[in-house]
């Protein structure tokens, strides 16, 4: 009984073999294996649980797929642990490149009052035709002289650090006229600029 035992245990055992030193590959290890019944060759890579099994028909299928498997899973792994850091550290540094940028080209009231000095002056202007009298022009030019002044003193300009915003108040009822950000002015629309100026002669 004890023999037979023994001799089945050989028999298993010359069914796989093994038929070279180990394999080594980016410090990674792997025994090729022979499989008498399946004609194949197979092994585990050393340590690494997360790569399946390699399976080949010969010996140097067998270590190309050794090869690209330990090359797979540091691709993996490396993509795992430093892709989510680098993308949260260029994000940080565009927001803060974004948040220098509009802290520097934040406009201030004089550009707030030029933009809505300009915007004025091309109401009126384009109100000119030619059967326009002397005394219509001389009214449309002395408007637009008139206009800087009267917008400087009755618009208030909040800076935001970031952006600033321009204010109208009349009859204590205050009003946003114009958005500064990145260096430029947004107004409200030409005709409100002329009922604002109007009602404040």
């Amino acid at each position: 009984m004890f023999i037979n035992g023994l001799l089945l245990t050989l028999k298993e055992t010359r069914k796989y073999t093994f038929l070279q030193p180990i394999m080594k590959y980016k410090d990674f290890y792997c025994v090729p294996k022979y499989s008498d019944g399946d004609k194949t060759y197979y092994g585990d890579v050393e340590g690494i649980p997360q790569i399946p099994m390699i399976e080949a028909r010969n010996l140097d299928d067998f270590e190309r797929l050794f090869h690209e498997a330990v090359d797979d899973y540091l691709e993996g792994n490396n993509r795992k642990h430093t892709s989510p850091r680098w993308g949260w550290l260029i994000t940080l540094l565009v927001v803060i490149g974004i948040i220098v940028a509009a802290v520097l080209t934040c406009p201030k009231k004089d550009q707030h009052v030029a933009t809505l000095s300009d915007r004025l002056s091309s109401v009126m202007n384009s109100q000119l035709t030619e059967e326009s009298d002397e005394f219509e022009t001389l009214g449309v030019l002395l408007g637009s002289a008139l206009a800087t002044p009267i917008i400087r003193n009755f618009i208030s300009v909040d800076d935001y650090i970031v952006c600033s915003v321009g204010k109208y108040t009349y009859q204590g009822e205050e009003q946003i006229v114009s958005l500064g950000v990145f260096g430029h002015v947004f107004t409200v629309s030409k005709e409100r600029i002329e009922e604002i100026v109007k009602s404040s002669i």
